[in-house]
């Protein structure tokens, strides 16, 4: 009986996470992706910022991170940079961030 119950109560105790994650999506204005725009994640949770670059889809997935609050700042080649603050990260929870490039820098229109 004692071991019937311990294997009923294994896959629970593999299945209870301690980490968060956050996914990133970055765009241009007209909805257009923007590979390689570097991202970086920086909280008091971390022991050092998290630095990255979106993929050819201008994509990038933070995985296994402490909860706590966060800020993403995304810098990409022409564009402004885009600082959210005050992210709430949860364990278990993957939250998605759409950041939209809004205006070139400089003197550039478009």
């Amino acid at each position: 009986m004692v071991c019937a119950l311990a294997l009923t109560m294994l896959p629970a105790a593999f299945a209870q996470e301690t980490t968060a994650g956050i996914k990133v999506y970055v765009k241009d204005a007209s909805g257009g992706t923007v590979p390689n725009a570097q991202v970086e994640l920086t909280s008091a949770a971390l022991l050092a910022p998290k630095k990255a670059q979106t993929d050819s889809a201008g994509y990038y997935y933070f995985q296994a991170l402490p909860p706590g609050q966060y800020t993403l700042t995304v810098t990409a080649r022409n564009f402004r940079t885009v600082k959210e603050t005050a992210i709430p990260l949860e364990v278990g929870k993957l939250p998605t961030f759409d950041i939209t490039f809004g205006s070139w820098r400089g003197d550039r229109s478009y």
